[in-house]
């Protein structure tokens, strides 16, 4: 039974799926083509108060760390298909090669002895496993990245919120900070993972790397 990875994967790729649902949700426009400029929006000033204006290049710039290419959007979907994919992989084969001894070599020889699917599997597993923690965390810096361009708004300044703005700044920190905070917990839960499958593996006693 894989109870652990079962639960670990699950926590991983429902914090991925809200880091990329609210990150989504930060600006009504995430057509890259359009200029922002040509739309108002709901600024907020230091001296806590709103005014309504044209977004700014700030914004766009922020716009294109959510959206871009090297973008919170590409590295969260990135992250959910390594994940999962690790999760199939976890499922499917037994003899997986977590520790790294199944590659048995001879003194000069350039072929190893040792269970040659157990190998390569082991080496999918932690290409893709190192490639979901590295994407989730590139996801948080391009969050906070975007934070810091499209300004940050205090949570108890909602009440200056106003009805005349096409976009609200407000939302748009909320929306940043969240996506943020679950960035930052599906990196704590990817690596629990790790740990998790390493456990039911030998737990289980499917442990097919010591198997020549």
């Amino acid at each position: 039974m894989y109870i652990q990875t079962i639960i670990a994967t699950s926590v991983a790729i429902l914090c991925i799926i809200m880091t990329l649902g609210f990150n989504e949700n930060v600006y009504s426009d995430k057509d890259l083509g359009h200029l922002l400029g040509e739309s108002e929006d709901c600024q907020y000033m230091p001296n806590a108060t709103m005014v309504v204006g044209v977004f700014s290049l700030r914004d766009e710039t922020a716009r294109n760390f959510l959206y871009g290419g090297f973008s919170t959007r590409c590295s969260s979907v990135i992250g959910l298909v390594l994940i999962s994919t690790v999760f199939m992989l976890v499922m499917i084969v037994d003899n997986l090669d977590l520790d790294m001894s199944a590659g048995k070599y001879k003194e000069g020889s350039w072929f190893h002895e040792g269970n040659t699917q157990a190998f390569v599997c082991g080496v999918l597993f932690r290409l893709m496993f190192c490639g979901a923690l590295h994407s989730m965390i590139i996801a948080g810096c391009c969050a906070v990245i975007a934070l810091s361009q499209q300004g940050y708004a205090p949570s108890n300044t909602e009440w200056l919120a106003r009805s005349d703005c096409v976009d609200d700044v407000l939302r748009r920190t909320d929306s940043l900070k969240w996506s943020i905070f679950f960035s930052l917990t599906s990196v704590f839960a990817i690596g629990f993972t790790g740990y998790a499958v390493g456990y039911d593996k030998k737990a289980s006693g499917k442990v097919g790397y010591n198997q020549l």
